[in-house]
């Protein structure tokens, strides 16, 4: 029989390996936590910056018929299309689209939808909420903020006519 002196250094031994797996996996998982959420950080930035790409595009789309009767909603998408900076700017969008459907949290793609959906009944008048999709995508990278969706809108536009007419009293 094997005396309980000569197992010492065998228990010993299998509880610092199991240790030290156990940090080497808890490392590990820390490690890619942190790549994934540097990874939906640069999501996030990539999608504002192509919407406010968009926008500006649009506008210039919009000023050059100026002259000219304002453009539909049918026409603005063709010229928007047929531009190759909106070309661009759609192509990038789709795969911003795309990463954030796969790395974004579920609230984050929530709340991309809900600014796309927003902004497809709108057609043109002030658009979707930019302001609201901020939020979204920060409540997604710090699970607790008190930043308001009028906060972010002032802070973006630095104009008082994008917020809520409650806001503004």
């Amino acid at each position: 029989m094997i005396s309980v002196e000569k197992l010492i250094p065998v228990i010993a031994a299998v509880i610092s390996a199991t240790a030290l797996l156990g940090g080497y996996m808890y490392q590990k998982n820390q490690e890619r936590e942190a790549e994934i959420r540097k990874m939906r950080q640069e999501i996030y930035s990539d999608l504002i910056n192509n919407i406010t790409g968009r926008d500006a595009i649009i506008k210039r789309l919009q000023m050059s018929s100026a002259s000219q009767k304002p453009l539909d909603i049918y026409q603005l998408y063709n010229a928007f299309i047929s531009d190759a900076e909106g070309a661009k700017n759609s192509t990038d969008q789709k795969k911003i689209g795309a990463f954030l459907t796969l790395y974004g949290t579920d609230d984050a793609i929530r709340a991309y939808a809900s600014y796309l959906e927003e902004g497809m009944e709108e057609h043109g008048s002030k658009g979707a909420d930019l302001g609201k999709l901020i939020v979204g995508l920060r409540k997604s990278v710090y699970q607790e903020t008190k930043t308001t969706t009028d906060d972010a809108n002032l802070i973006i536009f630095n104009n008082r006519e994008y917020l809520k007419p409650s806001a503004t009293k």
